[in-house]
């Protein structure tokens, strides 16, 4: 026996660790999805599991991940960028909207359009 697939339980994780020295584990790819969506919005469905397909969609027995390093680079990415969205439409103003508003001052000495026609504030 070479690998094991199954749920996360960690009774079971430990018994194939005892009986079957040097059998790799994963996760199930069943259960995996089900845990996802119990932390994720319900509205956000959709595209997580769009994301989590694309995932381990594979396109040869050799996968597309060469090792455990590549996997988690990648998943790590996905889910901070996710993060990213989810903070950015929680907000009252998007993000673009606050870039579009910042107003760069140019320093002059030269006097206002108009500046002559205002009247003196008086108290």
């Amino acid at each position: 026996m070479r690998l094991v697939t199954s749920d996360a339980h960690s009774g079971l994780r430990e018994a194939i660790a005892a009986n079957l020295p040097g059998t790799s584990w994963q996760r199930c790819r069943t259960h995996d999805p089900f845990n996802l969506m119990s932390v994720t919005p319900k509205s956000m469905w959709p595209a997580v599991k769009a994301i989590q397909h694309s995932v381990y969609d594979q396109p040869d027995a050799v996968g597309t991940f060469p090792n455990r390093e590549a996997i988690v680079r990648l998943v790590g990415t996905i889910l901070a960028e996710q993060t990213d969205e989810w903070a950015e439409g929680r907000r009252y103003l998007g993000l673009e909207v606050l870039a579009r508003s910042r107003v760069t001052i140019v320093p002059t000495t030269e006097p206002e359009i108009g500046a002559d026609e205002l009247r003196a504030l008086t108290a």
